[in-house]
């Protein structure tokens, strides 16, 4: 095995490939189907990242059978690419087993070096791949054609995941926890990457028609992109997960856009404390509250700031304390000292209850009830 800058700088990006690969995979996701499509791409990368090594570290010499195995990987780039894409800005999208289908191009591309006729010997094919490494691969019509449709068809997907992007840009609502800007800011950058691997390609093919051979170095120059792209999904990863697999939580807008029946909303708020009385309960939770109104809880608590002016600690305290007041004026309860009767309401200690009192009456509960009853 042979050691140089290239084969370090693979082995480094392969190892990057790997653990990213294990960190979505032991990671809760927030959107499996983009964590899939971006393990799919981490794979496909790492795999390419192997291949290369292989002619980089001379391996091909020790395990010649294993020489170009991830040649058309290029082909299932694009495809994955535009289906990431898809998860990120389309709500709905979810990976079908028709969706197989953009790997069509990969498995005829495949299909044709596994059969292709005139098989030379295995000696035979190291030397070819010998003077790949020194001089570059003579650039035949098959070969020409061969590379030539490689960036067709990521030209192909390209253009096909920046349509989406564009459809997002005018379709997508604004009520999104990652808007939709944030989305497009990170798949831009995505498929400028695929833009970069294009023109790689492209400068190869021309350089190819100029020189007459298709140099290794256009697959070194390759590597370098991939490693960029996969260091760049590290980074963001790290830096803003969310945007790499966001999910579609919608965040709380006013009324007047969203919740057009406001006071509805508070007459039901009204209506099921009063008959149900949750709050009597201690270890009743603003999330037991939201799932009686069918309200996701962070909307619950910008409904009660911006609808009515209060927070669900207050509410509550407030329905608490009135129902106090009640059970003072109960016979029933007159066994039970004013502490008791707070901790039949919800109350689970004595300095939370006279805080909260203080807080709503502005007195004491004694000098309340001595001024009223």
């Amino acid at each position: 095995m042979t050691l140089n800058i290239w084969s370090v700088l693979l082995i480094a990006s392969a190892s990057q490939c790997l653990f990213l690969i294990f960190y979505f995979l032991s990671k809760p996701s927030q959107n499996q189907t983009a964590t899939r499509l971006l393990i799919t791409l981490l794979g496909i990368i790492l795999l390419m990242n192997i291949g290369n090594f292989w002619y980089a570290a001379r391996l091909y010499f020790e395990y010649p059978y294993l020489a170009g195995f991830a040649r058309g990987f290029t082909l299932l780039i694009g495809p994955v690419v535009f289906l990431y894409t898809r998860s990120i800005v389309q709500p709905t999208f979810r990976l079908k087993l028709r969706d197989l289908l953009h790997s069509l191009g990969y498995f005829i591309a495949f299909l044709m070096i596994l059969f292709q006729p005139g098989k030379a010997s295995l000696d035979s094919n190291i030397q070819v791949v010998n003077t790949f490494l020194m001089n570059g691969l003579p650039a035949t019509p098959i070969v020409m054609i061969r590379f030539g449709l490689y960036a067709i068809h990521l030209l192909t997907y390209l253009l096909l995941s920046l349509r989406v992007l564009k459809k997002a840009q005018q379709k997508m609502p604004a009520t999104y926890q990652v808007s939709s800007q944030r989305r497009i800011k990170w798949l831009k950058k995505m498929n400028y990457f695929i833009g970069i691997i294009l023109m790689i390609i492209v400068y190869g093919i021309i350089n190819a028609s100029i020189t007459g051979y298709y140099n290794i170095y256009i697959n070194y120059l390759l590597t370098l992109v991939y490693s960029l792209l996969v260091y760049t999904i590290s980074f963001q990863s790290v830096k803003i997960n969310q945007e790499i697999n966001p999910n579609f939580k919608t965040k709380y807008q006013p009324a007047a856009k969203t919740l057009t029946q406001s006071k509805q909303i508070q007459e039901k708020i009204a209506h099921y404390l009063t008959q149900e009385k949750p709050y009597t309960q201690a270890s009743f939770k603003q999330t037991d509250l939201a799932n009686a109104l069918n309200l996701p809880p962070h909307q619950l608590t910008a409904f009660l700031s911006q609808e009515m002016g209060t927070s669900y600690s207050q509410l509550i305290n407030t329905y608490r304390i009135e129902e106090f007041i009640r059970l003072t004026q109960d016979s029933a309860y007159d066994h039970l000292s004013i502490f008791g009767k707070a901790q039949e309401v919800g109350f689970k200690s004595k300095s939370s209850f006279y805080e909260a009192f203080r807080k709503i009456k502005g007195c004491s509960p004694s000098e309340y009830l001595k001024a009223h009853f």
